[in-house]
């Protein structure tokens, strides 16, 4: 009976316990099921409590605009949890109407951010060790992010970051497996928090944690679950209540956000970094459309201007988005090249883009 938002937990003796649970944090799936109830949904009231929390506002995050988040940018397991089955690709409303991969991949990257340019150096965080979020600490758990630094890394956090920021968190991936790997590494994979400030590795594995990699490392690699979880009946109509919908971005790049460096107190854009997808063994970038057709494709050297285009090429866009997928050709290095885009009737977009 309750119409001002869902309790947490709730007991049948001691009636509700707990907090309501008010966004923007990792529980937009329990709202999206209660509305998706063939039975007993809930009512668009309710959902409205929700979309009511003050973690529902734009803020900017050590450069990064992010459309929904609380100061600091908050843990990283709210860009993972409901999105193991939740296609934040397929998703938008009138709070984040750059969709929830946005909103997921600017979370990422000020997570990021703030471990390589703002934490304490005693932290010991770099490219291949960062990542805040929910984990184990020691003598204990604990949220850990950029407002609440606890020094600690949960591998969590940036593999299941890999639909988001798949360089970066590849990066943390082979440095666990390589350098860390007889101090953080066993039977279930990398363990669940390391803390190299206090010479600390977590013995334990959580379930929490290690079922979003597992299945957010799918979804970068064939996107099933999303493609089961979004194809259910029952789930789209609770889509449909919550008014969630397809986004509608502007042509051009709009979900490929390119990487910000610190310099002398500003945040510079600097390029959208990429490597070859490890099944498909091609350079793949998000690209979006504003009537499909015939696109053509120019990629230059940043490093060398005013030469030959090291490569030009056409594809056939739908309109929305598309994946742009490079020909067979070696781009590594970590040079930066420029990308433009061009639309059959003449409108140009351009990506500084740096391959590895």
């Amino acid at each position: 009976g309750q119409e001002s938002g869902l309790f947490w937990h709730w007991s049948p003796k001691r009636g509700h316990l707990g907090l309501k649970i008010k966004g923007y944090n990792e529980a937009l799936i329990a709202y999206v099921l209660a509305l998706a109830s063939p039975t007993r949904p809930i009512s668009r009231q309710a959902y409205n409590y929700w979309t009511s929390g003050a973690n529902y506002r734009a803020r900017t995050v050590f450069g990064y605009r992010l459309e929904a988040a609380p100061p600091g940018g908050g843990p990283l397991f709210m860009a993972h949890y409901s999105f193991v089955g939740l296609d934040p690709r397929r998703l938008a409303d009138d709070w984040t109407p750059r969709g929830y991969f946005v909103r997921g991949l600017t979370q990422t990257l000020a997570n990021r951010a703030y471990c390589l340019q703002q934490a304490p150096a005693d932290r010991r965080y770099d490219e291949n060790f960062w990542g805040l979020t929910a984990s184990q600490v020691q003598g204990g758990y604990a949220s850990s992010s950029p407002f609440n630094d606890l020094g600690v890394v949960a591998p969590t956090a940036a593999l299941s970051s890999m639909p988001y920021t798949p360089h970066y968190s590849l990066e943390v991936l082979h440095h666990l497996r390589g350098r860390l790997k007889e101090r953080v590494w066993g039977r279930f994979g990398p363990r669940d928090a390391v803390s190299l400030k206090d010479n600390w590795v977590s013995p334990h594995y959580l379930a929490i944690d290690q079922l979003p990699i597992t299945l957010m490392v799918e979804n970068y690699r064939s996107g099933l679950l999303w493609q089961l979880f979004m194809s259910d009946p029952e789930v789209r109509a609770g889509l449909a209540r919550a008014g969630l919908r397809e986004p509608e971005l502007e042509e051009g790049f709009p979900e490929a956000v390119v990487t910000l460096k610190k310099s002398g107190g500003r945040y510079e854009p600097d390029s959208y970094e990429i490597r070859r997808h490890p099944d498909r063994g091609r350079y793949l970038v998000p690209y979006w459309s504003a009537g499909g057709g015939l696109v053509t494709f120019t990629l230059a050297d940043r490093e060398t201007p005013g030469g030959p285009p090291l490569l030009k090429w056409t594809a056939r866009a739908f309109k929305g988005r598309n994946t742009l997928v490079f020909p067979d050709f070696d781009l590594g290095g970590g040079r930066l090249l420029g990308l433009t885009m061009t639309t059959a009737e003449g409108r140009e977009y351009h990506l500084p883009l740096r391959p590895h």
